[in-house]
């Protein structure tokens, strides 16, 4: 029997921003368990802070940046990986505003 995968992500990064500004982090992610074919990472953004780029960039964009969607093909066990992002906190967030971003990873069984 072959081993499942077993994958993660994790984000780094964050902090004070003043509005109007950019904001970066980076996930990090990685398969700890067996091969995985074929995983995509999904992230999803507040209209207070919309996707703005990405190294490296999507496989799919929201055209109003509050989705973005990576392809990961093969992702061995023991293997990790890193994206930069950058989002732009909009204009009229009020100061001391927590902002959540979300990030999963999915292998080729989830829909």
């Amino acid at each position: 029997t072959p081993f499942l995968p077993v994958l993660w992500i994790d984000a780094l990064g964050g902090g004070p921003v003043l509005a109007g500004q950019e904001a970066n982090f980076a996930l990090l992610f990685g398969n700890t368990g067996g091969f995985e074919n074929y995983a995509m990472i999904r992230n999803t953004f507040p209209p207070e802070a919309p996707f703005v780029r990405s190294n490296p960039p999507p496989s799919r964009v929201d055209p109003a940046g509050l989705w973005v969607e990576w392809d990961i093909p093969g992702l061995p066990i023991g293997a990790q990986g890193s994206i930069s992002l950058t989002v732009m906190i909009q204009p009229t967030v009020p100061p001391s505003t927590t902002i959540e971003i979300w990030d999963g990873i999915f292998d080729h069984t989830d829909p």
